[in-house]
């Protein structure tokens, strides 16, 4: 399956690239609250058509980050 072809996010990558795709996605920047987060490994399969909220609960799933979103731009922080 080609995943993009289907309209899904198919991660199985870092927090940093997984973050990049969905920046691209949903014309948002993305700031971290420092450079070890990055390399967070991220395994997951979401629908293109979920608004950003949901694709970033989804991965909050994890339990290693949390998200601020404000307006377009996204804050990826550890979780605690």
């Amino acid at each position: 399956m080609i995943a993009w072809k289907e309209g899904y996010f198919m991660f199985d990558e870092s927090l940093e690239s997984a973050m990049q795709k969905i920046s691209l996605w949903y014309d948002v920047s993305v700031e971290y609250q420092d450079e070890a987060i990055k390399t967070i490994p991220v395994l997951a399969t979401i629908t293109r058509d979920s608004n950003i909220s949901k694709v970033l609960r989804i991965l909050e799933m994890t339990k290693k980050v949390k998200f601020k979103l404000d307006g377009r731009s996204i804050k990826v922080v550890r979780f605690k």
